[in-house]
């Protein structure tokens, strides 16, 4: 699996319109933010896993609150 550093907002909230999306790994991208986070939690019901590692720019308090069930890799990474 290679990461994808360039990624930004806006494919993200693209990429959060396809609802069977299981696995999603957004590890090591410099451009994801909690509004990224609140995106995908509002349209991507069917994630089990979340991958954020290196992901410094989103609070692991955001990360809590809204999947507070979900899988998270890489949750150590985050900021509090």
């Amino acid at each position: 699996m290679q990461a994808v550093k360039e990624i930004s907002n806006s494919s993200i909230s693209k990429i959060a319109t396809c609802s069977s999306i299981v696995y999603l790994y957004l590890g090591h991208a410099e451009f994801v933010f909690n509004t990224t986070l609140k995106a995908v939690a509002e349209h991507l019901n069917s994630v089990e896993y979340l991958g954020l590692k290196n992901c410094y720019r989103v609070s692991q308090k955001i990360v809590n609150k809204i999947f507070p069930d979900l899988k998270i890799g890489g949750y150590y990474t985050l900021p509090i």
